[in-house]
């Protein structure tokens, strides 16, 4: 039939044809069938795969060495080896394993999770130095027992004229083991070391650091050597398995529906990460940011304190300010804005 057409056009058909009979028998399709039946083909092969490789064997292994030696100048050392995937590539397949029915929405969250916590710095899950409760021992240890909070807490810091200054921390659980008893209590008595870090290591680093000295707390340091925060091994575990509640947390609601559709209204302390992805926001399209909360975020955009009544617009969220503290935003209405409107 190619024989009453022009020769070029003749190629033309043939090469196409044959393309596409490559595509879809030799490319397509046997992907598509080895993805359906993967452990039962996987079984079948193998057996051929061990005698092929044999065989192969005295041909694959000086070539591949003599192709290493070939690119070993072109190749710049680097001191440690490369992933054999990225961050990016893994999430990829955790996102297509869970499209696929093999994991549930809960482990794929899970391993999401795993793979950013070696990037989580300290900086990022710390209870920062305006919310953290300590006994100064500039005053007496009985009137520190008579304040409200002191028994709020697990662990609470021992400190000197300032956070700056931390001396330990006392356990609660022992020290109120002994006030049953009817003791007289000195804090010397109940005081423990604390470990120091950077704000900038790692939160995996951390946990080793604090696993390591048998602490459960530790302070955060700034460029500077002072106090910026601290960090638990809760705050930390949470990284991993999500937010966890004991019986003297109370639970806040971050984000609570307004009467608006598609309308909110956002906590000023909301994880900045937990915002984007309510939200629908792709972090890498925005301003590079050294903040962790909304709160953060929005005196950023504003480029000063912000003040009630604030407004300003990111892509298709309009943000409004509803209630401030002197230094920081306390509430805030967000709407996601349709498109076309």
């Amino acid at each position: 039939m190619l024989g009453y057409v022009g020769e070029e056009l003749a190629n033309t058909i043939s090469s196409f044809s044959l393309l596409v009979f490559l595509l879809v028998f030799c490319e397509i399709t046997p992907k598509h069938i080895a993805s359906s039946h993967s452990f039962f083909l996987s079984k079948a092969f193998l057996p051929f795969m061990k005698v092929i490789s044999v065989l192969f064997f005295p041909f694959v292994w000086p070539s591949s060495h003599f192709a290493s030696w070939l690119a070993k100048p072109l190749i710049k050392k680097s001191g440690k080896e490369n992933p054999l995937a990225s961050d990016e590539e893994l999430e990829a397949m955790v996102n297509t394993i869970e499209e696929e029915g093999i994991i549930d929405e809960e482990a794929s969250e899970l391993l999401h999770r795993s793979i950013d916590f070696k990037e989580t710095s300290c900086y990022e899950v710390m209870t920062p130095r305006v919310k953290v409760f300590g006994y100064d021992t500039d005053e007496t240890f009985e009137a520190f027992l008579k304040k409200p909070d002191a028994f709020h807490h697990s662990r609470v810091i021992v400190y000197e004229g300032n956070f700056d200054h931390v001396l330990g921390y006392i356990p609660i659980k022992t020290l109120l083991r002994e006030l049953v008893k009817g003791k007289k209590v000195n804090y010397k008595d109940f005081l423990l070391p604390i470990v120091d870090v950077p704000r900038t290591m790692m939160i995996s680093s951390a946990m080793a650091l604090m696993k390591k000295n048998k602490h459960h707390i530790a302070v955060v340091r700034d460029e500077y050597g002072g106090m910026e925060g601290i960090i638990t091994l809760e705050d930390i575990l949470e990284e991993l398995v999500g937010e966890m509640w004991d019986e003297k947390d109370s639970p806040t609601n971050d984000l609570r529906k307004a009467e608006r559709r598609n309308s909110y209204y956002v906590n000023g302390t909301m994880n900045i990460d937990d915002f984007y992805n309510e939200m629908g926001l792709d972090p890498d399209k925005l301003l590079p940011d050294d903040y962790t909360t909304v709160s953060g975020w929005i005196i950023d955009h504003l480029g000063r304190f912000a003040v009630v009544g604030d407004s300003f617009r990111v892509g298709n969220i309009y943000v409004k300010v509803t209630e401030v503290t002197p230094y920081t935003v306390k509430e805030a209405f967000v709407r996601i804005i349709k498109k076309g409107k």
